[in-house]
């Protein structure tokens, strides 16, 4: 991440906040200190999140997390870098490293782009790409699917040469990932990723429930 002198005035507003928070709000209506300083903590986050960066600043409420005595230690590490979650989309984006190198999101994005029924129609071209995000999420885990569309989307917008920020660019990622959830929510069951998984530990007299996955 590189610090610019915005980055900087940002960076001190958040302190500002943090501070404001500690010493501003009372302790009152069941509020404890260990609370106030989690929300002192999670505000500014919020506001680097927006104004600075994502990851350096979620690094560093972890760690301010732990030096307010907001959290052990070993509950941040364990909930954190040791959680399935971050174990899944690592080996996730593993794999989508690993098909984008073998220039499978290429094809995809050409072919998907070379369609008559979408070139010089942007909203044909978002409307498509929400359903196909849609039933995607419908039928696979809405974690990896979003994964890869990402991906996919940003291959096309790279194609369309869309700048890093550009609307159209934050549309088409909000709306394919939206799309995904909404998939995954609207059919929940009957995902092709559980029932493998179901069908795999069977074999190794394992029973395993689809509402346990």
């Amino acid at each position: 991440m590189k610090m610019t002198k915005s980055k900087f005035l940002h960076l001190g507003v958040a302190v500002l906040i943090f501070a404001a928070i500690q010493l501003l709000m009372p302790i009152t209506h069941g509020l404890t200190v260990e609370g106030r300083s989690f929300l002192a903590i999670l505000i500014s986050m919020v506001y680097m999140w927006l104004t600075v960066d994502t990851f350096a600043s979620s690094m560093l409420a972890l760690s301010m997390l732990g030096v307010m005595q907001v959290l052990p230690s070993n509950t941040i590490l364990a909930s954190t870098l040791g959680s399935s979650p971050l174990a899944i989309l690592f080996f996730a984006n593993l794999m989508i490293c690993a098909v984008g190198a073998s220039g499978a999101i290429k094809r995809v994005t050409q072919w998907f782009l070379s369609r008559k029924i979408v070139i010089g129609h942007m909203y044909r071209f978002l409307f498509f790409l929400a359903l196909s995000s849609f039933i995607l999420g419908a039928l696979i885990s809405a974690t990896y699917v979003i994964i890869a569309v990402i991906a996919v989307v940003n291959e096309i917008c790279n194609n369309l040469n869309c700048k890093e920020g550009s609307k159209f660019k934050t549309a088409a990622m909000l709306l394919s990932m939206w799309s995904c959830i909404a998939g995954g929510f609207a059919f929940p069951y009957g995902k092709a990723v559980y029932i493998t998984l179901m069908n795999t530990l069977s074999a190794f007299d394992i029973s395993v429930s689809y509402n346990q996955l």
